[in-house]
C-alpha cells in the first residue's frame, strides 16, 4: 500500500527541490458541458409547467459553435436567458455584446425567431408569458 503526500509534505520534504504540479489542461477540441444558470434552470422549471417542450444547448448552426440555451420543439424559436446584465458579465462588454449581435443576427437571418431575456424577466414570469404569447396557446 502507497500513501501519498500532500502538496504541504512535499514542499517540506523537498524543501528547494520542490516544484509545484502543472495544471491539467483539457485536450484541445474536448467539450465540457456548459453550467445552467439559476435564470436558464427557473426558466426551464416554467417552460416545463405549460407543458412546453424544449431543447437546451441547441446548437442552431453547423459551421459555428453558436448554441441557444432554449429551443422551443417544433418551431424556429430561440431563447435566450442572459446572465450578469447587472454585475458586468460577459454580455455587458463591448466584445461580448458585439459577438452575441453577430449570433443573434446569423440566427435571424437563417430564420429563427430570436427572443432574449435576463435573469430578473425570468423571475419575474415576463419571460415565460412572452414565449406563451408567441407561441399563441
Amino acid at each position: 500500500m502507497s500513501a501519498r503526500m500532500s502538496e504541504d509534505q512535499a514542499k517540506l520534504y523537498l524543501g528547494k527541490h520542490y516544484t509545484p504540479p502543472k495544471p491539467i489542461k483539457k485536450p484541445k477540441g474536448s467539450t465540457t458541458k456548459k453550467q445552467s444558470s439559476q435564470g436558464e434552470e427557473l426558466m426551464a422549471l416554467q417552460l416545463r409547467s405549460m407543458n412546453i417542450e424544449f431543447t437546451t444547448e441547441f446548437k442552431f448552426c453547423d459551421t459555428r459553435r453558436w448554441r441557444a440555451d432554449f429551443r422551443i420543439s417544433n418551431t424556429q424559436v430561440l431563447v435566450e436567458v442572459e446572465g450578469g446584465t447587472w454585475s458586468g458579465g460577459r454580455h455587458t462588454t463591448g466584445k461580448g455584446y458585439e459577438l452575441d449581435c453577430e449570433k443573434y443576427n446569423w440566427a435571424t437571418s437563417n430564420g429563427w425567431q430570436v427572443i432574449r431575456f435576463t435573469t430578473s424577466q425570468v423571475k419575474k414570469g415576463d419571460a415565460l408569458k412572452a414565449v406563451v404569447d408567441l407561441l399563441g396557446d
